[in-house]
């Protein structure tokens, strides 16, 4: 009999499908889930497809693992900026108010420090898009979960319906394309996430050349260097062309004389 095989024959037993299902650790990157070995001899064949069912099953739930996680990472970050921005622009409304109310109107001047700095918590979550992904992430966990729930009610259908009988070689080209579909939509759904992220990201870094721009541009017209105020105020031109006319009226008296 011909057998078709993508390893030797001493092959080691596939591991209990619990073990397939196990979610790989976070904080690193997505990785290229492992494709099983299989082999398609007539009495391999169920074998090899629920190994080759394990395979598309790992596959999404790696991925969920992985959004889930840094989902949680994301949504901490987010959290911690924004509820620092909101403390501190409270603290900055607050201060001048009690600066006055004590009496010393120059502390006060605080206000705009924390201002300042509650801006630049929320600039620093935009910029990095620590809000905008953990949402993106447990969107795109969401539609994963959607997708293997139904991947596994459809294969436990194909099996009643394979329950009397062993599959042959028909059976197994069918439930290779279905596997290969579920496989492929979940890579759409992680594209299509990676390309909003960039699409994001793009943005925001256009958002801050053009504010530099910007600001180097109104420097440069106030008559100072890109990113240099020049100390001292600009003596005024009327005070030069007074202190000229003065002098000539003093030498025109002198001569009089």
């Amino acid at each position: 009999m011909t057998e078709i095989s993508t390893q030797s024959d001493q092959s080691q037993p596939a591991e209990p499908r619990r073990e397939l299902l196990r979610p790989r650790p976070g904080g690193g990157d997505l990785e290229l889930t492992e494709f099983p070995t299989l082999t398609w001899s007539r009495t391999e064949i169920r074998h090899s497809l629920d190994e080759l069912y394990a395979w598309g099953e790992r596959l999404a739930s790696e991925a969920i693992a992985w959004y889930m996680t840094e989902k949680r990472r994301k949504s901490r970050w987010a959290r911690v900026l924004r509820t620092l921005a909101l403390v501190l622009t409270a603290a900055g409304a607050a201060v001048p108010v009690a600066a006055l109310s004590a009496g010393r109107p120059l502390v006060g001047n605080w206000g705009f420090l924390l201002l300042a700095l509650a801006a630049g918590c929320v600039a620093y979550d935009r910029f990095f898009g620590y809000s905008s992904s953990w949402q993106r992430y447990m969107a795109t966990a969401t539609s994963l979960r959607t997708q293997l729930v139904e991947y596994q009610a459809a294969w436990a259908k194909e099996m009643v319906a394979m329950a009397a009988r062993e599959p042959d070689r028909t059976d197994a080209v069918r439930l290779i394309d279905f596997v290969r579909t579920f496989a492929w939509n979940v890579n759409d759904t992680i594209r299509t996430e990676t390309e909003a992220w960039l699409v994001e990201f793009h943005t925001r870094l256009t958002e801050l050349e053009s504010r530099l721009q910007q600001t180097e541009g109104g420097l440069t017209r106030r008559g100072g260097a890109p990113g240099v105020t020049l100390p001292g105020p600009t003596r005024p031109v009327e005070d030069s062309t007074d202190g000229v006319q003065s002098r000539q009226r003093g030498g025109n008296r002198t001569n009089e004389h």
